[in-house]
Parts: structure tokens; sequence; C-alpha cells
């Protein structure tokens, strides 16, 4: 079967109304809140989809389902000389990769913060990627940026810029 776009979309759309219809949840952002992983897996069984992936690479085609606690966007720990570890710095999100990849971040967060970097790195989601596109339940249609989806979006709107807390 070749999964498109709109074939991926119309079968989030079904398994939410599935869900909702079961009572297993009340919404797509109650999918999001703890149900992420399952909802994607099923997208992905109810699609003939076995592949699983372990990271983000943007020429992904169908079926990896993905998390973002993977060590693609933390900080890496460096040793003392400061090369790598191989290693990456749990919950703490790279920013400048972010914002080298053209991540939709508000200006006013520094490459350094990692205050912010954290913040960030502790949204822990899975959802699905096809051809560059990021999906889950709350974006059926898909993003082009996973933190344009509406579980990293709305989390980090309400992140307050220093000074206005």
């Amino acid at each position: 079967m070749t999964i498109t776009p709109a074939l991926l979309a119309e079968t989030i759309h079904s398994t939410v109304a599935n869900w909702i219809a079961a009572g297993r949840v009340a919404d797509t952002f109650e999918i999001g809140n703890g149900h992420c992983y399952d909802f994607a897996e099923e997208i992905m069984v109810r699609l003939g989809s076995t592949d699983y992936g372990n990271g983000y690479t943007p020429a992904d085609s169908f079926g990896r389902l993905i998390d973002v606690c993977t060590e693609d966007w933390w900080a890496r720990i460096l040793r003392p000389d400061g090369t790598d570890a191989g290693e990456a710095e749990a919950f703490t999100i790279d920013i400048a990769r972010l914002r080298r990849e053209g991540a939709p971040l508000p200006g006013w967060i520094r490459d350094d913060d990692t205050e912010i970097a954290q913040a960030i790195g502790s949204m822990t989601h899975n959802w699905l990627v096809l051809d560059g596109q990021h999906y889950d339940a709350t974006c059926p249609e898909g993003a082009g940026h996973f933190l344009k989806m509406p579980f990293f979006a709305d989390q980090i709107a309400r992140i307050s810029p220093p000074n206005q807390a």
C-alpha cells in the first residue's frame, strides 16, 4: 500500500473518532497527554507500516515513529577536551541546532538559555513523519516542523520571556 499524506490524514481522523467514540479519550489533546505512543503505533498498524525510526531524519519516508526525547535534539555531552562523548544530556534541547534547522522558536529565546532548553526538552512526545511532514492526533494534516505541531507550539507559547512572567 502506498501511504500518501491524504491517507495518513484520513487514518488519523478516523482513529481519533474511534478513540473518542469508544470513550478512550475525550479529545485530541488527551491523546497527546499520555497516549501519543499508542496512538502513533495504532496508526502505523492500521496502515501496515512496521518501519520504526529511532530519531528524526528529514529525508524519512513514512512510518517513523519518533520521540523528541532522542539524542538527535538533545544537547551533546562533551569531554573535557571538547570532543563529543557520544551521549546526550537528557531533557536539554539543542536550541542552536533547532535554529539552524529553521525551527519556529520565539526570537527572545537565546541559544545558551539552559532553563528554556530544559523546558522544551522535557516536552516529550511521539509522532509520525511522512515525507518531511510531522503528524499526530492534533495535527492530522501535517506540519513542516515538529515545533509547529500544536503539542509543542502551545507549550512554547506559554513560556514567558524573561521579566514578563
